[in-house]
């Protein structure tokens, strides 16, 4: 509030009519006291993006910044800010407009982890493909892409964290997902847990079927 009123007083005193200067003048006034957004909208209005940079690094207006910074060219500022930010699609499209697939995948993995998964397979990093399926709920995409991992210590600890997961689902009685889980790890023992957990006839039955097992007739509520 300050800056405004000084601004104002010096437009009084030295009986100057602002409105009536050129855009480069305009900024530059408004630069010189330290209205630096308004300034700084000005100088990207001018094309001059280096300025604007300069301006909305100094009030601290990160979406412009964010702007700025790709029109000038500074795309790994740009991608820095989008994650310091947590700008993630707007990373993630800027990265794509350069290729850089990894980087893409990396916000996609936060905002839409399913486009992760594939960006991610674009460039054969499984292990983190399998990762973001299983945030996507494509559980069973997620485990093939930890079994075809050519790092044995990747495949271990991927199949690992997802039954590790399927576990927590179970506790939190996400029976269904977890039931997803471990039927995709081929743990059919668990995933009947969580059938019976559900009270489901069909995947009761199912995954007896998987068992090799003949359901028993008392477990099935539709049975008589």
């Amino acid at each position: 509030m300050l800056k405004y009123i000084k601004f104002a007083g010096a437009c009084l005193f030295k009986k100057f009519n602002f409105f009536k200067l050129t855009d480069d003048i305009k900024a530059n006034v408004l630069f010189k006291y330290e209205l630096y957004f308004w300034a700084g909208l000005l100088y990207g209005k001018l094309n001059n993006y280096e300025q604007a940079v300069i301006c909305f690094e100094n009030c601290n207006a990160p979406k412009q910044l964010f702007i700025s910074y790709q029109k000038c060219g500074r795309i790994s500022a740009a991608l820095q800010l989008a994650e310091e930010k947590k700008y993630y699609e707007q990373g993630a499209k800027l990265s794509l407009k350069y290729q850089n697939y990894n980087k893409a995948a990396y916000f996609y993995s936060f905002c839409d982890p399913a486009q992760g998964a594939k960006y991610y397979l674009k460039i054969n990093k499984l292990y983190e493909a399998g990762i973001c399926y299983l945030s996507a709920g494509k559980y069973t995409n997620a485990i093939n892409c930890f079994k075809q991992c050519p790092s044995p210590s990747q495949c271990r600890e991927g199949l690992t964290y997802a039954e590790e997961m399927a576990t927590i689902l179970y506790f939190k009685h996400h029976y269904k997902q977890a039931f997803k889980i471990f039927t995709a790890l081929q743990d059919f023992d668990s995933a009947l847990i969580c059938a019976y957990a559900l009270n489901d006839d069909n995947l009761i039955e199912e995954t007896h079927n998987f068992l090799g097992h003949t359901p028993p007739m008392t477990n099935l509520s539709h049975a008589i």
